[in-house]
């Protein structure tokens, strides 16, 4: 992920696990038929990006998150 400054960083990293499950529930309900594209791929990114950004909106009021970049994407 890619935030706005080190103490964005630092809240966000605070509520991992929050980002995690939300990103988690998200994800269960994709197929891999809906990821088969760059396109489906980046449409899912930016999706996980809004609900990182949807978690840190709740707790702090403002978006600390810039950007969110996969490293792995595995599917089953």
């Amino acid at each position: 992920a890619k935030f706005y400054d080190m103490e964005s960083r630092d809240n966000f990293m605070k509520h991992m696990p929050a980002v995690r499950n939300k990103l988690l529930l998200m994800m269960s309900g994709k197929d891999s038929s809906e990821l088969s594209t760059n396109e489906d791929k980046e449409a899912l990114r930016q999706e996980a990006l809004i609900a990182a950004q949807s978690v840190m909106q709740g707790i702090y009021e403002e978006e600390l998150v810039k950007d969110i970049y996969f490293t792995k994407l595995v599917m089953q």
